[in-house]
């Protein structure tokens, strides 16, 4: 059943990835002028005055895949990875795990977001309703947010979104709303943030997104190259409670909108992840 998921995934990996040259975004959010999802998500409709670009029209892409939920039990170790038109198979490994140091932080992520603002509120995440006391995955880094850019409202999300190309990933990986969630890399107590925000949604995994939020989840000063798709294990401590987190850094989806030679990478590493949360 792995091998059958993971090879109808596989072959629309690269078209859906893919941005035209011609397509335009319609509108630019001020604190995320590159990833489009989180304005349309919470239903804001910004004025002609707040726009950057005439508003135009865009294709949408979606994906008509049959597979089964991530919750799904695979039934073989091999999986094919069928990236080119006529491709080897490629057996993923889940390399082994590495041990990393304790991480403590001393409040609770609902008390830690009113310090930052005191209008963020859990209950205002999108898809915070589907949230059923613990999700798969957490996809931190994708936006940088400096303290004088926090917005008013809590700038996460755990809905699906078809408008940016880590959207496009989370819905290929076939993960359902309320089952995983995407935070920004907060650049005030960053570390405190986002293991705060693990101890509260109990991820089953971690995935650093980039080399900036992979140094800070693994505490030290590593390349990316030699550490994408290998598997960490974090010990932290928040407001007295310890918690494990696996942990499984992935290269910036921004950089396969400008080196499509990375997508075999990228989707082989995606391969893990799920392999990971299906086993």
């Amino acid at each position: 059943m792995a091998q059958q998921l993971i090879s109808k995934l596989t072959k629309d990996f690269n078209n859906k990835l893919k941005i035209s040259s011609n397509e335009k975004p319609n509108y630019y959010a001020k604190i995320f002028e590159n990833t489009l999802w989180f304005p349309k998500l919470v239903g804001r409709t910004l004025s002609s005055n707040e726009a950057s670009n005439k508003p135009i029209e865009t294709k949408k892409e979606s994906f008509e895949v049959n597979v089964p939920e991530i919750a799904a039990k695979p039934q073989e170790a091999k999986i094919e990875v069928p990236i080119e038109d006529n491709p080897a198979p490629v057996k993923i490994e889940v390399e082994k795990k590495a041990s990393s140091s304790l991480v403590k932080v001393d409040t609770s992520f609902t008390n830690l977001i009113q310090k930052y603002n005191e209008n963020w509120k859990l209950e205002t995440i999108p898809g915070y309703q589907d949230y059923q006391g613990e999700i798969d995955i957490i996809f931190f880094g994708l936006d940088e947010i400096e303290e004088s850019e926090f917005p008013d409202f809590l700038p996460l999300s755990m809905i699906e979104s078809d408008q940016d190309i880590m959207g496009r990933m989370i819905k290929a990986m076939k993960i359902s709303s309320g089952r995983f969630i995407r935070v920004p890399f907060i650049k005030k107590n960053a570390k405190e943030f986002i293991f705060s925000c693990c101890a509260h949604f109990k991820p089953s995994l971690l995935v650093p997104l980039g080399a900036a939020a992979t140094k800070l989840c693994l505490d030290k000063q590593v390349r990316l190259a030699n550490v994408h798709g290998v598997f960490h294990s974090i010990q932290t401590e928040v407001d007295g409670k310890t918690q494990v987190i696996e942990t499984m850094p992935l290269f910036h989806p921004k950089l396969l909108e400008v080196n499509e030679s990375m997508k075999k990478t990228a989707w082989a590493d995606m391969q893990k992840a799920i392999k990971f949360l299906t086993s």
